[in-house]
């Protein structure tokens, strides 16, 4: 654990991590993981994949989900000696941020909020 720190100064760490864990006591996607994964970091964290009664992501992270200690230690052990792999979910964790949570994604997602809304009045 660290200091809390500023986030360029976080983003050291990230970039060079491997993985880095989420949270884990709700079931809710963090900034823990987003910034990780907008630096390319391989992430593992748990976080319900579709909830319906709030807006959530239309595409799911490419985070590893899952609480379970044993399937976290495989996934892990998995990665870490594929090098390939590695870099292949290292380059989708940041290209997920990039197609959706660019400044005109949320643009884009705030103004189909009301355009929703515009049509069930």
């Amino acid at each position: 654990w660290v200091d809390e720190m500023k986030r360029d100064e976080l983003d050291r760490y990230y970039q060079g991590a491997d993985l880095c864990f989420g949270h884990f006591g709700s079931p809710v996607l963090t900034h823990a993981v987003l910034e990780a994964l907008k630096n390319g970091t391989v992430s593992i964290s748990f976080s319900i994949q579709r909830v319906t009664n709030f807006p959530f992501y239309l595409e799911a992270p490419p985070i590893f989900n899952s609480k379970s200690p044993e399937d976290i230690a495989d996934f892990m052990i998995k990665i870490l000696n594929d090098q390939a792999r590695l870099n292949q979910q290292s380059y989708q964790s940041w290209l997920w941020i990039k197609r959706n949570c660019s400044e005109e994604r949320f643009v884009e997602s705030f103004r189909s909020l009301f355009e929703s809304r515009e049509r069930q009045m």
